[in-house]
């Protein structure tokens, strides 16, 4: 990631910058030159252009706008469209409208200012922006300095024009989101892909080559602070939180399970139809009869909760735009992990943000009330990041716990903690930081990274290896995933281990194993047991169709041990160093 900030008329340009290759800055430099002819009266905001069969071809992009040859449209909307999308098509169909009314070529009209303002000789070959074969491109940040600071030369009457933020287009809306950090809106911008150039108080933020809209935002929060990205260490956060515990032995178990939810947001719908609800009918501690000796036979005990704690569960912003959103009852639900030997939550999960800020806050406020430990999120960005310690006479282990990046849950939901933003704790760049530096200081401690990720009762994505080998290079010793609500079988990454899938523990929904009959419809339970300086883990598996248990998760029966090591293949496991115990029906493991 480059980036750069430059008051606005005082743009330094830098004596030694990268070069970004294989790109160029065509989409960018041909909207400037357009919303100059604009304020010159070259162009009129009226004007239209013919969809020819060039553009037509470029319909198939994942950006497109899918224009059909002949189609008529005008500047006002084509300037909107490419606002929102940056793309191929958008470009082309601007330089024909500016060859069509200036008789002039828009290619050689961007080659003049590239020559004037001393920019990057082949920073602009191509007005589309993307790599073209046969004419190699490339540019700095120092091209966008100054192509940026020739925005902030407008009128602002034609400056105003880079804050529209949709249009509709043959019966479609093309949008961009507001970009929005805390309560503070940032109008003036201009992105593609993961880069950005944003116009704030006097000021010119450019961001290029960010990993995604995460860190995008991330690193303009940081350039607006001129403060570093976290104000306290994680030892003072864990000593500000209480997450830490201490055991004055040598031996323990540490219990981690996968999803929970006692199902409220099912219950009402299940009652809608008439049906059987065990909420209603056996109360909350009813699911959890067959499997909470394994929390209360722990030392130290952990869920993820997949749920926001509110008292008004008809109160969500998303109720209308999420498929699931879920949400417990405050009280009920501490009152159940209270009396169930849980010692600590995970929050940053997909559903963390269902109910808003004013859900994360409530959740918040709710744990703290009970005085119940919790990780994956806080009141700030920087609370949300504080990890779990558990030390005892010869370890040191430090427990994290993230959600992986889905752009729709950061553009869309608001679902990632940022700056003063409530919600769940993002993998990223700032996470890994805080694992290497936890490492770098603690390098005998041990740390632990609990995920939530993949796709609801889909296989292992490569989103998820290529997640986990960047958390094990950053210094993570294990990785236990969950979130698909069916178990993924176990890998090893640059020998380390990883618990792709724990699936769900106690999740009171609708039979949804029916509807995905590849998935596997059990759930684990991982025990990790201390000894000494090493670290063993015995995996249990547990029945999860809710339709066959009555709602009541219980372990698994030989059969069903069967199909799970046929599916995952019994030499497989043995190779990861897993002993298969069939009696026991459990897989167990030296991970240290």
């Amino acid at each position: 990631m480059i980036y750069s900030k430059d008051p606005i008329g005082e743009v330094t340009v830098l004596s030694d910058s990268t070069h970004i290759k294989d790109k160029g800055v065509g989409n960018v430099l041909i909207l400037l030159i357009v919303l100059q002819c604009l304020d010159s009266g070259e162009l009129l905001i009226n004007d239209t252009v013919k969809v020819n069969e060039l553009v037509e071809k470029e319909s198939k992009g994942i950006e497109a706008i899918n224009f059909k040859k002949g189609e008529e449209i005008t500047l006002s909307q084509l300037i909107r469209l490419h606002l929102c999308k940056m793309s191929p098509d958008t470009s082309l169909l601007l330089a024909k409208l500016y060859r069509e009314k200036t008789k002039r070529s828009a290619q050689e009209r961007l080659n003049t200012f590239v020559q004037e303002q001393s920019l990057t000789a082949n920073c602009c070959k191509n007005i589309s922006g993307r790599k073209r074969r046969n004419a190699p491109q490339m540019y700095t940040i120092n091209d966008l300095k100054i192509i940026a600071n020739e925005w902030t030369k407008l009128p602002k009457k034609t400056f105003e024009y880079i804050t529209q933020n949709e249009c509709v287009y043959n019966g479609k809306l093309f949008e961009r989101k507001d970009l929005k950090l805390g309560t503070e809106l940032f109008p003036y911008r201009i992105s593609w892909g993961n880069n950005r150039i944003t116009f704030h108080a006097g000021t010119i933020y450019i961001i290029l080559e960010a990993k995604n809209q995460y860190e995008l935002d991330k690193q303009l929060l940081t350039l607006m602070s001129d403060q570093p990205a976290r104000k306290e260490t994680l030892d003072t956060l864990i000593a500000r939180r209480g997450n830490s515990t201490h055991f004055d032995k040598n031996e323990l178990a540490i219990v981690v399970t996968g999803d929970t939810y006692f199902g409220e947001f099912y219950s009402k719908r299940r009652l809608s139809r008439g049906k059987w609800d065990p909420l209603k009918e056996k109360g909350y501690e009813y699911a959890l009869e067959n499997v909470k000796f394994f929390l209360e036979e722990a030392d130290f005990s952990i869920i993820n909760l997949e749920a926001v704690l509110v008292d008004d569960l008809e109160k969500s912003p998303l109720l209308r735009e999420k498929r699931f959103v879920l949400g417990g009852q405050a009280t009920q639900t501490m009152n159940t992990l209270r009396t169930s030997a849980v010692n600590l939550v995970t929050l940053a999960t997909n559903h963390i943000g269902d109910y808003g800020q004013e859900g994360v806050h409530s959740t918040l406020t709710t744990l703290k009330a009970h005085k119940m430990p919790w990780i994956g999120s806080g009141f700030d960005e920087e609370d949300a990041l504080c990890p779990y310690r558990i030390t005892t006479q010869e370890q040191d282990i430090f427990i994290f716990n993230g959600y992986w990046f889905i752009s729709r849950h950061h553009v869309d939901y608001e679902m990632y903690a940022l700056g003063k933003h409530l919600g769940g704790n993002c993998i990223s760049e700032y996470f890994l930081q805080a694992i290497r530096e936890t490492k770098q200081k603690y390098p005998s401690s041990k740390i632990i990274v609990i995920c939530h990720w993949s796709q609801d009762y889909k296989a292992i994505q490569k989103y998820q290896h290529s997640t986990a080998e960047e958390l094990i290079t950053a210094g993570t010793d294990l990785i236990i995933g969950h979130g698909s609500h069916a178990i993924q079988t176990v890998g090893e990454i640059l020998s380390k281990n990883v618990l792709y899938g724990l699936g769900n523990f106690v999740f009171s929904s609708e039979g949804e194993f029916e509807l995905h009959p590849n998935s596997l419809p059990y759930g684990m339970v991982a025990k990790l047991n201390v000894l000494g300086k090493h670290m063993n883990a015995t995996l249990h598996f547990l029945q999860e169709e809710n339709h066959r248990t009555n709602y009541q998760p219980q372990e698994i029966n030989s059969e069903d041990f069967e199909l799970i090591l046929s599916e995952w293949g019994v030499e497989r496991i043995e190779s990861l160093g897993w002993k298969i115990e069939k009696g026991k029906r459990t897989l167990s493991k030296k991970l240290w």
